[in-house]
């Protein structure tokens, strides 16, 4: 008996030696992924159905908010409507008096940040500096700036000129510089052509003057002028104190 079941082993043994191990795997990978697809299946198909769920529950919420936002539109829509008698694309602001008088006040306290003397001072003097930019630097000044200071000087005479300086420098406080294209050394420049009959200069406070005439007028305009062209204005204006 002992010698058949030693037999047995041994032929068992010898028939799994022989098999391929590739076969072994082959057959145990099938049975396994059989195994799998058999328990697994109905859970598979409870998970799609559970993502379709998720899905129509985004879409009906998005469905929702859709229809929420034409509600608030139209509730606009017509609070404009029985406000302005129109739609918003064509609604117009109705002039203000008070509201227009307080600007006008408003405007009129931030003139005063400088005294009326001292502010007619910087106008003239600045309107000395655009008549010598638009000889010497015409391509500073703005466009529209240039044509009208050289329609007004066409026939070669400053008197219009002059008249048209006035009423933008002077009466209506307005920048005809491009601040943008600005440099320090144009001015410093324009300073250096103020000097003594002895070819001597002035007194630095008549530079410096000369300088915060001009940065009045940059407060006219909207446009920033450059803080490093500003900086290096600075610097030549502590060159030229040294000289003193």
């Amino acid at each position: 008996m002992k010698d058949r079941i030693k037999k047995f082993d041994s032929d068992s043994t010898t028939n799994n030696r022989k098999r391929p191990m590739s076969s072994i795997q082959d057959l145990d990978f099938e049975k396994h992924f059989s195994d799998i697809d058999e328990s697994d299946e109905d859970d598979n198909i409870a998970f799609f159905g559970d993502d379709d769920d998720d899905e129509e529950e985004v879409d009906e919420q998005e469905e929702d908010e859709e229809d929420k936002v034409p509600g608030m539109r139209d509730a606009y829509e017509n609070l404009v409507l029985e406000k302005y008698g129109t739609h918003r694309e064509t609604a117009l602001i109705k002039y203000n008096d008070e509201y227009q008088e307080l600007q006008r006040k408003a405007e009129a306290i931030a003139r005063n940040r400088i005294a009326a003397n001292t502010r007619s001072q910087y106008n003239k003097a600045n309107i000395i500096f655009v008549h010598w930019l638009f000889f010497y630097a015409k391509h500073v000044l703005k466009q529209e700036y240039i044509d009208m200071f050289d329609e007004a000087y066409l026939d070669g005479q400053e008197v219009a000129l002059n008249e048209v300086l006035n009423k933008v420098l002077l009466k209506e406080e307005r920048c005809p510089v491009d601040v943008c294209r600005f440099q320090a050394k144009t001015f410093f420049t324009y300073l250096l052509t103020f000097k003594a009959k002895d070819d001597l200069y002035f007194s630095y406070s008549c530079y410096d003057g000369k300088r915060s005439a001009m940065m009045h007028m940059f407060a006219f305009t909207d446009d920033i002028w450059s803080p490093k062209e500003r900086e290096i204005l600075s610097n030549l204006m502590q060159s030229l104190k040294k000289l003193f």
